[in-house]
């Protein structure tokens, strides 16, 4: 650890008190578990500085990036924990095969290896090659913690999950239709994978030790150490119910058995297949990016199944009536809070004493609104 990160360390803890860092813990296991916190609901706000599953940084730039953040952030009195994400790359799982990454933009996927069943049998055994776009992760923990001496928390990295690894390196028309021709090559390569994904995540938390954070969805800066694993399943909006119920519920809840509960995470419009994923052994929690608490519930939401949600704050005052009212258990973070504006978003340091009494105003708006 050099000594301007050791300095911005010691400020950022300094701000970040103990009492601060602990009462907002609390407040989510208690929300975790089921039960009401003692004050308020806990609540984080979005990121303001970029899209943190868009922007792709080296490791000395991602660290560098998170530590001027907080030194900034801390003012805002929400329940965020200061920690590091390190991104999102569609091309980590399949690159454990030996696919290419390809970029476009901010946009990344893989080479198609798959082009055949018989190129199933054929895929090799997953492994974290050096200069693979898995192994840039194992870079990233390793010079994280070796910087930083384990003091700031770090999420495991968002790779896909299995389902939608498998389309990146072959595509969704060719695997959906292998599920009902070929099941056995469709178990088998989404078996493969599985196995590839829990290797990079316990790789990762093998590194990390005490700083590792088993998430990398945005109401989960901070996780309990025994928070089993998340899972992004982006394809859940392209299946049927019973497409789910064959060829998806039972890797999950092998998925649950190897590494633990399951958190799933999907963009876009599920509702279809709500009842199913609740009633998938293992889940404890879903991640919808789009989709409201009343939209989830309404399709046939488990109240014992916990959501992650994004929230606008224009919407947060009637949608936590509507989760108050119906018992619902979900960890919020809200968006709207900071400019949103042309040249302020994103960009804190074009922000005025105007924006930061606006910030300070909607904060208090929010505590109230959150009160248990």
């Amino acid at each position: 650890m050099n000594d301007i990160i050791k300095e911005k360390l010691d400020r950022i803890y300094t701000l970040y008190t103990p009492q601060r860092i602990e009462k907002s813990k609390e407040r989510f296991l208690l929300l975790d578990s089921g039960a009401k916190p003692h004050d308020r609901y806990p609540f984080t706000l979005a990121f303001p500085y970029f899209g943190a599953y868009d922007v792709s940084h080296p490791p000395k730039e991602r660290l560098d990036a998170y530590l001027d953040a907080f030194l900034f952030l801390y003012q805002f009195d929400d329940d965020t924990i200061p920690y590091v994400f390190p991104g999102l790359d569609h091309a980590t799982i399949p690159s454990m095969f030996g696919a290419g990454e390809i970029k476009s933009g901010i946009e990344t996927t893989a080479e198609k290896i798959i082009k055949s069943i018989e190129d199933i049998d054929n895929l090799p055994d997953p492994l974290i090659k050096k200069g693979s776009a898995a192994y840039k992760w194992i870079e990233m923990a390793e010079y994280i913690l070796r910087e930083t001496n384990g003091r700031l928390p770090v999420n495991v990295c968002d790779m896909q999950g299995p389902f939608d690894s498998c389309a990146q390196m072959w595509s969704y028309d060719d695997m959906f239709m292998a599920a009902y021709e070929d099941p056995d090559a469709y178990n088998n390569i989404i078996t493969k994978i599985i196995d590839a994904f829990c290797m990079l995540w316990q790789k990762q938390k093998d590194i990390l030790g005490d700083a590792f954070l088993g998430t990398h969805l945005f109401p989960q800066g901070w996780v309990p150490k025994d928070c089993g694993i998340a899972v992004s399943v982006d394809s859940l909006v392209m299946i049927s119910p019973d497409f789910y119920q064959e060829f998806y519920k039972p890797h999950l809840e092998r998925m649950n058995q190897k590494a633990g509960s399951l958190t799933i995470h999907s963009c876009g419009d599920f509702r279809h297949v709500i009842k199913d994923l609740c009633n998938t052994k293992g889940v404890k929690a879903v991640n919808a990016s789009q989709l409201t608490a009343k939209q989830l519930f309404e399709a046939g939401l488990d109240r014992n199944v916990q959501l992650l949600l994004s929230i606008d704050y224009d919407n947060l005052a009637e949608d936590m009536k509507y989760i108050k009212d119906n018992g619902l258990n979900v960890r919020i973070c809200i968006t709207g809070v900071t400019p949103m504006i042309q040249g302020k978003k994103e960009n804190p340091a074009a922000w005025g004493k105007n924006d930061f009494d606006e910030i300070k105003r909607k904060i208090e708006t929010i505590k109230k609104i959150m009160q248990v």
